[in-house]
This record gives structure tokens, sequence and C-alpha cells, in this order.
């Protein structure tokens, strides 16, 4: 319809009931009668332009009308291959299915493998090298040697899932062309958007393989890390679903999809990848924090843990130094009577000991909501778990806690070059966690009976904990990050862990400060919010939280 028509009938043409040539000025009736020919507002107006993506949308519902399939609407990659080959008998009926080898679901004759193989042949040594630099130092669930070893090799069996893993590897260390606080440059980039459909394909496909779980972890790592969400909540979830169907998670009592392997090293790394997995979901469903001085329930968004706790027998990984040097080692149960600092924990045994206990003291919150627990019971947990924390924090390099007899220390009084921040943030947040939950001067509780003596001792260690947690810990751990960005011979050069702790670190230190007039508390907030820029610089999720700073007013407090 031309453009010099009007939408609707004028005025005169309506209340005759005529039919309406609906020109512009002046339609033919009133034309030819010589009277004034008015429209409605609006209606006078140009007939909007067509829609092209609402016309796409209606003609692809025409054709699924007429019975085209979605196939033909919205074609799968090239590369795409979901013909399952992946024995059913696992799932429904396992006493006819016979283990694997370690690579009889391999193939090299996968159209995705190809892709992913084309994206990353001309610089694979250059991708391992940034790889180990960087994100392996705080996440080493791989062998080196074995990487190398197969990389290197003729064997093609291996090729398809070291392409994958490349891929991921390359995606993880590598950066976008934009700048870092476009967060589009990051969810749309081709790299990812590769990464993502090479590793659909392979999961589709009936794809399984060790590597393929070590692919989703660093997925995992690259959409968390640049606060790319639900997508690392869901890719977290894919990869333990997927390494508990290869029976990752308990070698003794789940069925294994694979023949167990003979070598040390091997073993060894399947458990790493299952502690970087677990390590991983219980950093991604951290519920909110809130002030102590605020009366609210702490609150938690109800998503569940892909992963279940460490079983009795459960071992933590080996030494790292020895991991890296590929010397054999020994592993220490994760349920130990106490922690302590000897040779035998290496950083990454400690994040996996921070991440349980972690996740026991979320546990510890969900029980606190129920009215019909015991009191006396809960608090006393409480007390166990606080002794347990700072037990720990004081093993990864903590400054001891100035309410436990030492003397407290302010943010540049430590070596923070020898400090476990990724643990050590952990910790940190499950004592956020827990001291929240008791540091408010009314009970948190659901329903019970009156206030009890545990209750007010568990209320003064959170408010001190809290202090010494804002005002010391976190200020160092926020300076720590900042050196290490400052001159990094690679990047990322420090994770994004914790930017967790960090975050609801400042919040407090406002709270405290505009509470009190702590100098200590207004540096805290200026040394955190250091660490955050220096994060963003690597991982978008620094400007997202220093985004919610602005929005909680704390950024206001350093003008």
């Amino acid at each position: 319809m031309s453009a010099r028509h009007a939408i609707q009938a004028c005025r005169a043409c309506r209340r005759l009931k005529r039919k309406c040539s609906r020109d512009i000025p002046s339609c033919s009736l009133c034309l030819r009668l010589s009277k004034k020919c008015e429209y409605r507002p609006g209606d006078a107006g140009s007939e909007p332009a067509p829609n092209p993506d609402l016309a796409s949308r209606l003609h692809d519902l025409e054709q699924l009308l007429q019975g085209k399939g979605l196939s033909d609407l919205m074609p799968l990659p090239s590369y795409a291959n979901v013909n399952s080959s992946f024995p059913a008998a696992f799932f429904l009926d396992p006493d006819h299915y016979s283990k694997f080898g370690q690579h009889d679901l391999s193939s090299e004759q996968l159209p995705w493998a190809e892709k992913a193989h084309t994206l990353v042949q001309d610089d694979w040594r250059e991708v391992c090298e940034r790889f180990l630099s960087t994100v392996y130092t705080w996440l080493p669930m791989i062998s080196k040697k074995r990487l190398y070893s197969e990389l290197t090799s003729s064997n093609p069996d291996t090729r398809a899932g070291n392409a994958l893993f490349l891929l991921s590897m390359k995606l993880c260390t590598g950066r976008p062309l934009q700048s870092a606080d476009n967060s589009s440059s990051y969810a749309d980039n081709e790299l990812y958007s590769a990464a993502r459909q090479c590793l659909f394909c392979a999961e589709s496909g009936g794809y399984v393989s060790l590597r393929l779980v070590q692919s989703l972890v660093l997925l995992a790592v690259y959409e968390m890390g640049h606060a790319i969400y639900p997508a690392a909540y869901l890719t977290v979830g894919r990869a333990a679903r997927l390494a508990m169907v290869i029976g990752l998670h308990n070698t003794k009592l789940a069925t294994q999809l694979f023949v167990l392997p003979d070598m040390w090293s091997l073993r060894e790394e399947q458990g790493r990848t299952w502690w970087a997995i677990f390590v991983l979901d219980k950093y991604k469903v951290l519920p909110p924090i809130l002030s102590p001085h605020v009366l609210v329930s702490l609150g938690s968004p109800g998503l569940p843990f892909a992963t279940p706790d460490p079983s009795v027998d459960h071992l933590l990984p080996s030494n790292d130094r020895d991991w890296n040097n590929g010397v054999i080692s020994i592993n220490e149960p994760v349920l130990a009577q106490s922690f302590h600092a000897a040779n035998s924990i290496g950083s990454f045994a400690r994040t996996c000991q921070a991440a349980h206990v972690l996740g026991k003291t979320m546990a510890h919150i969900n029980r606190c909501k129920s009215a019909m627990t015991d009191v006396t019971e809960v608090v006393s947990e409480a007390l166990h778990l606080h002794k347990a924390l700072v037990a720990l924090d004081t093993s990864l390099g903590s400054p001891l806690d100035s309410f436990q007899g030492e003397g407290s220390s302010g943010p540049d009084s430590a070596d923070v070059e020898d400090m476990n921040y990724t643990a050590l943030s952990i910790c940190c947040s499950a004592r956020y966690l827990l001291y929240t939950q008791y540091a408010c001067n009314e009970s948190n509780r659901s329903a019970g009976p009156e206030r009890i003596a545990l209750e007010a001792e568990a209320q003064q260690l959170s408010i001190q904990g809290m202090e010494h947690l804002s005002g010391v810990l976190l200020p160092q751990i926020a300076r720590h990050m900042e050196h290490m960005v400052a001159s990094p011979a690679v990047r990322p050069s420090v994770s994004f862990v914790p930017g967790h702790s960090m975050y609801y670190s400042a919040i407090d230190c406002a709270c405290f400060y505009k509470e009190f007039g702590s100098r200590t508390m207004l540096d805290g907030i200026k040394q955190i919010v250091q660490g955050f820029k220096a994060l963003r610089t690597e991982w978008r999720v620094g400007a997202e939280y220093l985004a919610l700073l602005d929005k909680e007013h704390v950024l206001e407090l350093l003008e």
C-alpha cells in the first residue's frame, strides 16, 4: 500500500458508514462534497513498513503447517552428527554392558573433530604453553606429560578429543578484539561459538571421553570468567553429568563406562578432572550474601549442586610439584580429622578442601532455615565449621584472626606472594556465608525457642570474623591480584574465583565505614576496587562486579 494512504477511514466516512478511499490529505468522498477531510490522530500517518523478521517467522510457521521439519528451517552446522553410537544397555541394563577400552568411543572420522582441528592445528604448541602458564596454575587437572605425548603421537584414537581440548584451551586463554567492557565481545566471540557447536555435536553424536569432559570444564571457565549466564551454570552441569557417566565421581561403586586405567598418571588425571568440576560447581551456585548490619534473610537461589559430596574414601589430588614433574606421590583423604600444612597437600588439594567445606557451609545454611532443626545442634555445627575454616585459612598462609589471640595486621603486612589466593578466597566466601547467618542482632531462624547462649557466642565470632575478612584478608587478596596483573608474561594471569568474596567484602567495608567511620575499612574498599579494575582487564566478570558495587552505592564513598 502506498505511503499516501491513511491507516483508517476518515471521520465523515466512518459516520456515514461509507467506503473511504483513505487518500491524503482528502479522501475522494470529502473531495467530491467539498468538505474538510479529518482523520483521527495517528490514522493519517504512513502505514508501517513491512517487518522482515515477522514475515520470516510467519513463513516458517506456514512451512511447518505444510509438513516441513525444523531441520529444513534451522539446519545444523555441516559438521554436526547426531547419530549416537552410545550403547543403550549402559543405562537400560548394565548387566548386559561390557566396558569399553579407553578410546573405543573415539574416532578420527568425525566432522566436528575436523572443524576443531582446523581451528587449532597451526598454533597448538603456543596454545598449550599459554594455557599451562595461566589457567592451569590454579586449575591443574591435566597431565602435561600425557598431553604432549598424545599431541605428538600419530594415534588416531586421541585426535578428536585433543582437538576439542585444544580449542577449549585456545578459547580460555585468547583475548577478544573489543574492549573488556563490551559484553557482546565475549558472548559473540566466533571462537566461543565454534567451541560450543563442536562440543554440542560431539555430545549429540554419542562421543564420550575424558578430553570431552575437560573441554566442557574449560568452556565453563570461559563462561564464568566472562559472566555468560545461564550458560556457565548449564555447562558445569553438562560436565558433571558426563563425568558421572564415565564413573569419575566414584570408581568403586559407580558403573564404569571404560576399563579402569592401569597407569597412575591417568587415574590421577581423572580424579583431578572430577575435582575441577566439583570446585566450579560449588562456586557457581553461591547464594547472595548481605551485610550483618541489615536484618535480612540470607536466602538462596535454590540451585542444586550438580556434583555429589565426596565419599569417605575419596582422595585429594597429589602434591602439585610432583604432579607437574610427573612424579608419583601420595594422596591425602579429603575427610581428614584436621587440616595441616604438610608438604603432601598441594595448592590444588587445598582448593578442593576449601570447596568441600564451602559445600558443607551452604548445606548448613539450608538446615538453619528448617523449623524442625535442633538449635543447639545447628549452632554447635556452625562453631565447628568456623574453627575448620579458620584452621584452613591459616594453613593457606592467611594471617591469624585477631580474635584468635594474635594481633591484627594491616593489608600490607603479609607476604602476598606466598598466598594461595584461589583456595583462600573460597574459604572467605564460606566464612561470609556462615557469619552472615549469625552476625545479625536478631535470629535468622525461621522458628524455634528463645535465643541460646551459643548463638550469642556465634554472633560475636561472626562480627569479629567479618571485620577481619573485610578489613585485612580480602584487601590482601585484591592487592595480590593487582600485582599479578601489573606485569604478566601471559594472560589471563589471575583466577576470577576471588571475585565473589571481594565483592561482599567491599559491601561489608562500606557498612562498617558508614557505621564507625573506620579508615581501615575505607582503605579496604579502595584496594578491592583496584583489584576489580585489574581483574576486568582479563575477565569481564570484574567489570560486572564493579557495576554492582556502583549500584550498591559503594563506589561513591571513594569520591
